[in-house]
């Protein structure tokens, strides 16, 4: 049977280490650095494209406003979050 193209062993985008390949799209490894790579790598490309699609997302002075009171309100918890995200990665 003829081997599907693309698949086999490649050497992942990121760490530069050798993988079997699951398709021919898959260029990153599954070593968790690789993959918080591949999730920044394709958000460096869609958040271009999305800002053009929708030009005026949060624009307004009404919603500048609301968002301004908001974080007022809830000083810490950007920080609370961050620190929970890692706890979480801890622990996984």
């Amino acid at each position: 049977m003829a081997k599907a193209k693309g698949l086999g062993t490649r050497t992942c985008k990121f760490c530069g280490k050798s993988f079997k390949s699951r398709n021919k799209l898959h260029v990153y490894c599954s070593r968790e650095t690789c993959r918080q790579e591949r999730r920044l790598d394709y958000m460096r490309a869609y958040m271009p494209k999305w800002k053009e699609k929708y030009p005026g997302y949060w624009k307004s002075e009404k919603q500048r406003e609301y968002l301004k009171k908001w974080r007022e309100t809830h000083p810490r918890y950007f920080k609370d979050w961050r620190n929970k995200q890692k706890r979480k990665q801890k622990k996984a």
